[in-house]
């Protein structure tokens, strides 16, 4: 007998959005009209730095993304960044992510993203 399917509660989300939301990193896109991207992260979390200096790595090349806003939680296993979607796509962002996550036995999934952010 298959488990019925469950919806989230949405708490969650946005619990996992709080630990990583900088009102600073929001201003700043706004003033270069960049969009920012939260993603809740799956598999072996590594202590704090450790785990961005992975994250990081993986975005690198992806000269679209403003790596100094970079905001990771492990707690709730959750990112965000900031990135210019002129330059870049939301499915090609979660893929350079994912790819350069795969060999660490992490993946992502995008939680939400701010388009236009505002005050």
């Amino acid at each position: 007998m298959a488990a019925p399917a469950a919806l989230a509660c949405g708490y969650c989300v946005e619990d996992s959005i709080a630990a990583v939301y900088d009102h600073a990193v929001i201003g700043k896109a706004r003033e270069r009209q960049h969009q920012v991207a939260f993603f809740a992260l799956t598999g072996p979390m590594l202590a704090g730095h450790e785990s961005r200096r992975l994250i990081a790595r993986a975005l690198a090349s992806e000269r679209a993304v403003d790596l100094a806003s970079l905001r990771v939680s492990v707690d709730s296993a959750s990112l965000s960044l900031a990135y210019d979607g002129t330059r870049i796509s939301q499915e090609r962002l979660s893929g350079a992510l994912n790819r350069g996550l795969a060999a660490h036995g992490m993946r992502v999934s995008l939680l939400k993203v701010i388009e236009r952010p505002t005050r």
